[in-house]
């Protein structure tokens, strides 16, 4: 071949590359076009964590338990859920502080551990196993710390499941302080 027919070997070339580069591009547009047909909603998965927080220091002056605000989960029957609170305190020496797992649904099974450390000691002042709803564990003499309470439940009757809280003995104001929460999942 001479130099004289390079242009036109030239030309032949590059009507062959042009050629391929438009089949590559039409595949490439097929491949899109398939994915016009997606279902592109979203179902939100079923074992999702959902956390709550208290927002407001929740402060008790008896011995009454009650549902800490915002610490509550609404629960459907027929499942089994594990829980978490993670509960910041200041407790008045004599008044204490108690803690429970309460609420309107009914439960088939419930096992719950409440466990609770003093800032002061680095020591557990409460370590209890419960296993009822509204079984509750009590200390007095620490005045702050964290208590932690870990389950799993078994829901019979829909309703919700919540963190209650109150004080050992009526003394002073014992709290439960902001950034506490509960978390809860389906298993």
């Amino acid at each position: 071949m001479t130099l004289e027919h390079y242009p036109e070997l030239l030309k032949e070339t590059l009507q062959d590359v042009s050629r391929v580069l438009r089949e590559i591009a039409q595949i490439r547009l097929n491949d899109i076009s398939e994915f016009d047909n997606l279902d592109t909603t979203y179902t939100k998965p079923k074992n999702t964590i959902k956390l709550v927080t208290a927002t407001a220091q929740f402060d008790k002056t008896n011995t009454t338990l009650a549902n800490v605000t915002g610490l509550s989960h609404d629960l459907e029957a027929g499942r089994t859920y594990r829980f978490r609170a993670v509960l910041h305190y200041d407790a008045d020496v004599t008044g204490g502080h108690k803690y429970a797992i309460s609420g309107t649904c009914t439960a088939t099974t419930i096992k719950y551990q409440i466990d609770s450390i003093a800032n002061a000691t680095n020591a557990f002042v409460i370590n209890s196993r419960e296993t009822a709803l509204g079984g509750d564990a009590a200390q007095a003499g620490s005045t702050a710390g964290m208590t932690t309470i870990d389950g799993v439940i078994t829901v019979n009757a829909a309703g919700t499941l919540t963190v209650q809280f109150a004080q050992s003995a009526a003394n002073g104001t014992s709290s439960i302080l902001t950034g506490s929460y509960f978390e809860i999942m389906p298993v």
